[in-house]
């Protein structure tokens, strides 16, 4: 069996033209309705979402925000939370949470989800404390247990091992 082809003449076939016309209309539209969606996505990113509950916290009235330039951990330039333990290591981090127990008034007491317990010197007063301040007293805790104030030495040589993280 002998197959012959036959050259398409593109001039004559109308069928073909009209579907790539309808394909690039087809392309623009859906273009213009991707940018549309990007455009309201975008704008709408900048709301703040309001499904999610305002939660109270008394911290909000005295949160503010500090520039803070951080340290390397290279040379000199070690925070005093990093450096081997001594009385002025030990004091700073203390100095982290002594601020932790903080008093309210029972009007702002009763605005919290959580329950809070009353002080008993102070009638009309509520203890509080952000959980932060609990997780730096045991976050010191641990490193005060697994790093000795003085280091192990073998030969009268330090070892630093502990001394690093």
């Amino acid at each position: 069996m002998v197959y012959y082809y036959q050259s398409l003449d593109r001039a004559s076939d109308k069928s073909g033209l009209h579907s790539s016309r309808r394909l690039q209309v087809l392309c623009t539209l859906l273009a213009i309705l991707s940018l549309l969606l990007l455009l309201v996505i975008v704008h709408r990113s900048g709301e703040s979402p309001t499904h999610e509950p305002y939660i109270y916290s008394p911290a909000e009235d005295f949160v503010s925000h500090k520039l803070v330039k951080f340290t390397r951990g290279l040379a000199g330039d070690v925070p005093i939370y990093e450096r081997r333990r001594s009385p002025a290591v030990d004091a700073a981090w203390e100095a982290l949470y002594s601020v932790a127990q903080i008093k309210m008034p029972r009007s702002e007491a009763v605005k919290m989800p959580n329950r809070t317990r009353p002080l008993d010197p102070h009638p009309g007063y509520y203890t509080f404390s952000l959980d932060v301040f609990h997780q730096l007293h045991c976050l010191n805790s641990t490193q005060a247990k697994t790093i000795p104030k003085r280091l192990p030495t073998i030969f009268g040589i330090v070892l630093a091992v502990l001394d690093k993280h």
